[in-house]
């Protein structure tokens, strides 16, 4: 008349993106929950069983029951459902040994693991790009070769350290940047910055940009072309031209092409640039 214990009771999921303690999964996922039953445990109608559910709502899909090697140790697995709310998988494991003594019924693991379904579209926030072009400062910025470029960016949640991880694809002119791009997780948070330095090679043009990106779940956002706040970046590496260039003076005695000026007379030099000339150094 010994009532029956589990123990390692461990729950974990196939998701590709996580594989820590705290997992988080998404709709298509398997969950399966492992344990080892003290002793025999009933083949009849004590047969350990589980139920699932996520937000004290069962779960959709019906569970599989296992038990591999015919030994101590069961598995209930099940697959995760779009019609699951988005929460922790909770569970309850009841069982009976082959004498029909009722174990007292399981609800947690034994090694801190969980699953958590997510199957929310993550999106980005705060899209801006900039430059360390010395020259220009403002949100429409023009740079030149060798100027870094810097796209920032905050997800809405956890970004994926896996395949899904950020990625940016740089071009101009319809062109692939020259340079490839470094992404970082400046503190681990959920801003990142992709970056890359404008070369010869590129063309004169404004930078585009597509930023792919998915959240811890593997669920994939929609890659993102635009920035959030007006910023942009534009390559100009052509050397700029004087045009129309005339020195004149207002000396009232003169006013030929070669004039002749004396003491106090102001020399007026006039000339017409090719661009937009700096307003900087």
């Amino acid at each position: 008349d010994t009532v029956p214990t589990l123990t390692a009771v461990s729950i974990d999921s196939d998701n590709a993106e996580t594989n820590a303690a705290a997992e988080t999964a998404t709709n298509g996922d398997t969950v399966t929950l492992s344990f080892t039953t003290s002793e025999t445990a009933s083949a009849g109608a004590g047969t350990p069983a589980c139920a699932f559910t996520l937000n004290s709502v069962a779960a959709t899909n019906a569970d599989a029951v296992t038990n591999p090697g015919a030994g101590n140790n069961w598995v209930c697995t099940f697959d995760l459902a779009d019609a699951d709310a988005n929460a922790a998988v909770v569970f309850s494991i009841a069982f009976s040994d082959v004498g029909g003594n009722d174990g007292v019924a399981v609800t947690s693991t034994t090694d801190s693991t969980s699953v958590t379904l997510d199957d929310t579209v993550p999106t980005l926030s705060s899209v801006s790009i900039d430059s360390n072009n010395g020259e220009t400062s403002a949100t429409a910025e023009t740079a030149t070769n060798g100027d870094v470029v810097t796209l920032t960016f905050v997800t809405s949640e956890t970004a994926s350290a896996g395949a899904g991880t950020p990625a940016c694809a740089f071009t101009l002119g319809g062109s692939a940047a020259t340079n490839a791009d470094t992404v970082a997780n400046p503190g681990s948070s959920t801003t990142w910055t992709c970056t890359f330095t404008l070369a010869d090679a590129d063309a004169n043009a404004a930078v585009a940009f597509s930023i792919s990106f998915d959240d811890a779940a593997g669920n994939a956002g929609v890659a993102v072309i635009a920035v959030s706040d007006g910023s942009s970046v534009t390559l100009d590496d052509t050397v700029p031209t004087l045009t129309t260039v005339t020195i004149d003076s207002d000396n009232g005695e003169t006013s030929a092409n070669a004039e002749t000026a004396t003491n106090g007379d102001v020399v007026t030099l006039s000339f017409t640039t090719s661009e937009t000339a700096s307003a900087g150094a």
